[in-house]
């Protein structure tokens, strides 16, 4: 399968804050307080967002400071495993055998697990019924047969979803098919490179798909072509007819959304 272009966090601000809005780079710079140059460079690819422009950021479009500092994260990590770099790194480093993986969850901190509990009885107490549902609407668990997994979608009419789990092992992966207007099957996973530690997906509101985390809203059209960001995590798959089959191994690419 053909890699998919990385998005930039400024290729998001431009396509997804500024042009929608009608917001100028010199427009924003102004309001944010800081130079053009900044701006320009963050759009074009050159500069990275730092802690003090997502401070900026977040209070001008009233987000999260993690949000934008999560978006350039990602793709500086994303950047450094498809370079290369991460191997490179794992090949020289020796790890130290006191910190094993096993060891350092089981030695965390017992109020990890209450801070954890507060969070979650918070959320439970302020956020809308339906910002939990990501994960709840009505999930079809899917086996697989010679590595493939087959859909019929035949009675999927257009601007209608499902959502399914395949569970590998202790992995579970959560996806979604959808056709759009155009009757035009689409797929990605329930999660994307932002917002996939809160565990919460997507839902289907007024014609596009809503993050439920951040709230940001994505046209159907645009499911499974682009990557990055905020937007669902593309799959790859292919349709025979209303058939639609995508492999273990592309959804299992996926697995580290879903730890």
């Amino acid at each position: 399968m053909e890699r998919i272009e990385l998005i930039t966090p400024g290729e998001i601000l431009l396509t997804e804050f500024l042009e929608p809005n009608n917001i100028s780079q010199t427009r924003l710079a102004g309001d944010l307080d800081i130079s053009q140059s900044r701006i320009a460079e963050i759009v074009n690819g050159q500069r990275a967002i730092t802690v003090d422009t997502a401070m900026r950021l977040a209070v001008y479009f009233k987000t999260s400071i993690n949000f934008w500092l999560n978006l350039q994260n990602n793709f500086d990590i994303e950047k450094a495993e498809r370079s290369g770099e991460f191997e490179v790194i794992n090949s020289r480093v020796r790890p130290n055998p006191n910190f094993a993986h096993i060891n350092s969850q089981a030695n965390e901190p017992r109020m990890r697990t209450a801070f954890l509990f507060a969070l979650l009885m918070t959320l439970l107490a302020a956020a809308p019924a339906w910002a939990f549902l990501g994960f709840g609407n009505a999930e079809q668990k899917v086996s697989a047969k010679d590595g493939l997994i087959t859909l019929d979608t035949a009675k999927l009419a257009a601007g209608q979803i499902r959502y399914y789990q395949y569970k590998d092992g202790n992995t579970l992966i959560r996806f979604f098919v959808l056709r759009d207007s155009r009757d035009t099957v689409r797929a990605a996973l329930n999660a994307c490179e932002v917002c996939w530690k809160a565990g919460k997906g997507y839902i289907l509101r007024d014609g596009s798909m809503v993050c439920v985390e951040c709230g940001m809203k994505f046209p159907l059209a645009r499911i499974g072509l682009v990557k990055g960001g905020c937007n669902p995590h593309p799959i790859a798959f292919k349709m025979d007819g209303t058939v639609f089959t995508v492999t273990v191994d592309e959804l299992l690419s996926g697995a580290r959304f879903f730890p």
